[in-house]
C-alpha cells in the first residue's frame, strides 16, 4: 500500500505532459527561422466579436511539420467556435514541387495566442481537418517571443492557404501584427494572359476599319 503514493507521483507528471501536448503549452523545439523574404506580407488584426469563426481548433502537439516527415492531422481540440485571425493564400509558381518553409513572426505588441496551419487548395472553417497539409505545432504563448516556423510540401503550380487562428477562448480579444513569409512561395499567382491571335479575316476587317478611319480623317481636313 505504501507504493501507491510513489507510483502516483510518477504518473502525475506524465498526465500533465499529455494535457500540455493537447492544450498547448510549449512542447518540443521551434525550428530556426530563415531570413525573411523581401516580399513578406505584414498583416494587422483586431480579434473581436465580428471576426469569422472556425469549428474548434487543432491540437497543439509540439511538433512543427517538416517536409521530410509530413505528419497526419493532429486532431481537433474542443468543439467550440474559436475566432480565427485570417486565411492567407500562397502560391508555388515554380514548375517543380517545393519544400516551403513558412515563418509567422509577431510584432512586440501582439497579445493573441496565435496558431498557424496550412491547407492545400482551400481552407474550410467548418471542417478544419479537410485539406490539411501541416501546422506549426505550437502557438506563440504569452508573452509573445519566437516566431512560428514549419515546412510543407507544395506541388508544382500549387496553392496553399495559411490559416492563423486564436487558440484560446473566443471571448478573448486583442490586436496583433504578424509577418507571414515564405522564400519559396509567392503571394500572387503567376498567370500571364496571352495576347489573342488574329486570323486572316480579323486582320482584313482591321485593315478596312483603319482605311475607313483614314478616309474620314482626310475628308474632315478637306
Amino acid at each position: 500500500m505504501r507504493r501507491a503514493p510513489a507510483l502516483l507521483s510518477l504518473l502525475l507528471p506524465l498526465a500533465a505532459l499529455a494535457q500540455d501536448r493537447s492544450d498547448g503549452s510549449h512542447v518540443g523545439a521551434i525550428p530556426p527561422a530563415p531570413p525573411r523574404a523581401p516580399d513578406a506580407v505584414l498583416l494587422e488584426f483586431d480579434l473581436g466579436a465580428s471576426n469569422a469563426t472556425q469549428a474548434g481548433r487543432m491540437n497543439r502537439d509540439g511538433n512543427p511539420s517538416s517536409c521530410a516527415a509530413p505528419k497526419a492531422y493532429p486532431g481537433t481540440f474542443a468543439t467550440l467556435n474559436y475566432r480565427r485571425v485570417t486565411s492567407l493564400p500562397l502560391y508555388n509558381n515554380s514548375t517543380l514541387a517545393q519544400c516551403a518553409t513558412i515563418v509567422v513572426t509577431p510584432a512586440p505588441d501582439c497579445d493573441i495566442n496565435v496558431f498557424a496551419s496550412a491547407y492545400l487548395g482551400s481552407f474550410d472553417p467548418a471542417s478544419i481537418a479537410a485539406n490539411y497539409l501541416g501546422d506549426s505545432g505550437l502557438s506563440f504563448g504569452l508573452p509573445v517571443s519566437d516566431p512560428l516556423v514549419f515546412a510543407v510540401n507544395v506541388p508544382a503550380g500549387g496553392r496553399i492557404v495559411v490559416n492563423l487562428n486564436d487558440s484560446n477562448s473566443p471571448d478573448l480579444g486583442g490586436s496583433c501584427r504578424l509577418t507571414v513569409a515564405s522564400n519559396e512561395l509567392d503571394f500572387a499567382p503567376l498567370n500571364p494572359v496571352a495576347a489573342p491571335a488574329l486570323n486572316a479575316r480579323a486582320l482584313g476587317l482591321l485593315a478596312l476599319l483603319l482605311a475607313a478611319l483614314g478616309v474620314l480623317t482626310v475628308r474632315r481636313r478637306g
